[in-house]
């Protein structure tokens, strides 16, 4: 068997490993192994982080919805980075929303996997008079961003630094099923982000109206971008990793070391998820 068809390694955690969680959000949960990484030397990840890794010295690389967030340049530079710094047969895994299936299912008429699988209750949406039903469900997940308004919603965490009201474009909902049936996955995503306030939807700060907190907020992106397992398999393959392939939801040991429950509810039952190791 040819190197590159071999499966990866599955990692002894009961072994001294490194780990990233790219893009962690602060989640690090203090998780022996891993390393959270947001923020090097003081800035956010950008075109000119390097990771702060020596080569081929990181066991896996793990990323749970934060390549939405970020442009396909900045997906490749990470994918690069993380190809680098992986030991060979390192794994690299990441979770996004799972686009193809929830515009497939937007497309056919099958409500129920988007109720089951994708719809949470959205108070925000009530404040701003918006139908919390499938079509603006999906659209939420292709494409949102903050308006500068605080958050009343109880589905945030207490200590939610930000409490940014999250929106979506207003669009009818038959249009955009009908735009589902027709368009593909990346056609879909390049609408949904024209109809979005361009000033907002790739706002890095905004200030807040009747915030506590003084002059701008720093933000991160809203969802920006999308994928699938090809367009993964692309961006591994140009990094000199393998192609990506998709899993079923994980249940191995890398979540009772990672801690961050990303198995479960809405992220584990509507991700896609996808895992390629350097050759």
């Amino acid at each position: 068997m040819s190197d590159s068809n071999k499966p990866p390694i599955t990692l002894d955690f009961s072994q001294e490993w490194v780990g990233i969680n790219l893009g962690s959000g602060g989640q690090t949960r203090d998780k022996p192994g891993w390393d959270g990484i947001d923020i090097i030397g003081g800035k956010k990840l950008s075109l000119e982080s390097i990771l702060p890794y020596e080569d081929h010295s990181v066991d896996y690389v793990f990323s749970s919805h934060f390549f939405e967030h970020i442009r396909d340049d900045l997906a490749q530079h990470l994918i690069n980075e993380s190809y680098r710094v992986l030991k060979h047969r390192g794994t690299i895994r990441i979770t996004t929303p799972h686009f193809e299936k929830m515009k497939n299912a937007l497309a056919l008429g099958d409500e129920s996997y988007i109720r089951e699988n994708l719809m949470v209750e959205r108070l925000d949406w009530d404040r701003l008079g918006y139908a919390n039903n499938p079509a603006n469900t999906v659209v939420h997940y292709y494409c949102n961003y903050k308006n500068g308004v605080e958050s009343t919603d109880s589905n945030l965490p207490p200590d939610y630094i930000w409490k940014a009201m999250c929106t979506i474009p207003q669009i009818n909902s038959n249009l955009v099923i009908e735009n589902a049936q027709k368009m593909n996955v990346e056609e879909f995503s390049a609408w949904l982000l024209s109809e979005c306030p361009q000033e907002l939807i790739y706002a890095e700060e905004l200030e807040y109206e009747n915030s506590p907190i003084p002059g701008p907020r720093s933000l991160g992106l809203g969802h920006i971008n999308w994928w699938t397992c090809d367009k993964f398999s692309e961006f591994f393959t140009n990094a000199g990793l393998s192609k990506a392939q998709e899993m079923q939801k994980p249940s191995d040991q890398v979540f009772n070391v990672h801690g961050t429950g990303e198995d479960r509810g809405i992220r584990g039952r509507g991700s896609l998820w996808v895992e390629g190791y350097k050759i």
